[in-house]
């Protein structure tokens, strides 16, 4: 479901219209917190979280980003 090209499609452009309305940010980010503190729900969400850490695509797209990053600040001369 996470590699179909119509879920990406859609979760780009529901998260797209979250972000442009203040109304529709606060709804969602209220639920979003009333379900972190089921403490069912942040069991099941860290499990998913773990799982997905260690899946080799999100490692090396983890690692990339990092190099990327660290190379960034690193090269900024604001930084050091």
């Amino acid at each position: 479901l996470i590699n179909d090209p119509e879920t990406s499609t859609q979760l780009t452009s529901l998260v797209q219209s979250v972000l442009q309305n203040e109304r529709i940010y606060a709804a969602v980010k209220e639920l979003l917190m009333q379900l972190l503190n089921d403490e069912e729900v942040y069991d099941e969400l860290t499990k998913l979280v773990v799982q997905l850490g260690e899946e080799r695509d999100v490692l090396s797209a983890t690692q990339k980003l990092l190099t990327v990053s660290a190379h960034a600040t690193l090269n900024d001369p604001d930084v050091l």
